[in-house]
């Protein structure tokens, strides 16, 4: 007996003995719901629009069924990732013959159990007599093609060339796009750390649709090109010693290009100039520059704002912090004008007086109350020394008097 032969008989052992008529057909676009034998999920074949289906009727007492079962699986996996999507309809009447077989043979796709066989309502509405028998369904919920699982193969390539599936929901599409025509236009403006920050937003799924993965590559490799021709204006300003503009630009190329061999590149040159001397002493310099600017800043908006008893005190604190930079030269000259005006200076020196005599004077308070007389004296006699003849030494005196009785 042929092997030919033998599969023909064992084809035949897996059709039911009531005939049924076939009542889906290529060109029909069939209703197919159900509740999923292992997560009670809802499956409806409506809900897989845009992907092509695989519809496969089968059983674990089936031999020929068995006999595709691996082939079904590596299909599976190959076209998965294409917009595909396997439906298994089982005609078993033994719940767990069929969790075990779908475990050993690694079923992953949907499955539908009613426990009735051929008296189930699927097979009965789709019209199947015999199994294995698979469908395959396009995009739009139209049956191209019906037959024996060992086809499925030619059947599937066919159904993708014609019939592409849409592996994008049109709202992620939408979003995609949208992301990669801003992310263009800022390379166009010389703006490449905006198009790299919208590509990280770039949604994965989108991904998958064909002409998004083309736009994202080459969106790819021009920024890659665009950040490879900045990087080789660094030399140059290295060369030249301008240490200072090379690390900016470095730094800018780090972060514009973050996560990408770019950024790896500007990253290894920002370690190597690090360690040399002379960079470090010019970036100490440029850190304190601007410090000192910043602090300039400041004391510039407060005279500005006319609160100049406050701006005074900052400008001489640049002078003494950063005498030999920018900032501190032109803090200085505001110390001079500041100082030239006799009326503002002695104000200051009284308000300034005023803090300090207070500030021991209340000290000397304290200790008083507190019973330490010894104390309290050193610091009345403190405000006497240091603010003759003013009101605060009068208080201080009177206090020592009342100490002495």
């Amino acid at each position: 007996m042929t092997m030919r032969r033998i599969a023909s008989i064992a084809f035949l052992l897996c059709i039911t003995a009531r005939l049924a008529h076939a009542d889906v057909q290529a060109g029909d676009k069939p209703k197919l719901q159900f509740k999923d034998f292992l997560t009670h999920k809802n499956v409806d074949l409506a809900d897989l629009h845009g992907k092509i289906v695989v519809v496969d009727f089968w059983a674990t007492w089936c031999g020929p069924c068995m006999a595709e079962a691996d082939h079904l699986v590596a299909v599976n996996t190959k076209y998965a990732d294409k917009g595909v999507q396997f439906v298994g309809i089982s005609l078993d009447s033994d719940p767990q013959s069929l969790k075990t077989v779908m475990a050993n043979r690694k079923f992953v796709w949907p499955m539908s159990f009613e426990g009735r066989g051929w008296e189930g309502s699927i097979p009965r509405a789709w019209g199947v007599n015999a199994i294995p028998q698979t469908f395959v369904i396009s995009p739009d919920g139209e049956v191209l093609w019906r037959g024996f699982p060992n086809a499925i193969d030619q059947a599937l390539d066919k159904a993708i060339s014609e019939h592409p599936p849409q592996l994008v929901d049109p709202k992620t599409l939408a979003q995609a796009k949208t992301i990669l025509d801003q992310a263009e236009k800022n390379l166009t403006d010389n703006q490449p750390s905006k198009a790299l920050k919208l590509l990280a937003n770039l949604p994965e799924a989108a991904k998958l649709d064909g002409d998004v993965a083309s736009r994202l590559k080459s969106l790819t490799d021009k920024l890659q090109e665009f950040g490879n021709s900045e990087l080789t204006t660094v030399d140059p300003l290295i060369a030249d010693g301008k240490y200072s503009d090379a690390i900016h630009k470095l730094r800018d190329l780090s972060q514009a290009f973050n996560g990408t061999p770019v950024a790896t590149a500007a990253k290894s040159k920002l370690a190597s100039l690090g360690s040399d001397p002379k960079v470090q002493k010019e970036m100490e310099a440029e850190k304190t520059e601007k410090e000192a600017a910043d602090e300039l800043a400041v004391a510039n908006k407060l005279k500005a704002d006319k609160k100049d008893e406050l701006a005074y005190p900052r400008f001489k604190a640049i002078v003494k912090s950063y005498p030999n930079t920018a900032a501190g030269t032109e803090a200085a000259a505001d110390v001079k004008t500041y100082e030239s005006d006799t009326a503002f200076i002695a104000r200051i020196s009284q308000k300034t007086n005023a803090k300090k005599a207070e500030s021991i004077l209340s000290m000397a308070d304290n200790y008083r109350a507190a019973g330490n007389t010894t104390q309290a004296r050193e610091k009345y006699q403190a405000v006497i020394d240091q603010f003759p003849n003013s009101a605060w030494a009068a208080t201080a005196k009177k206090a020592l008097d009342d100490l002495a009785n």
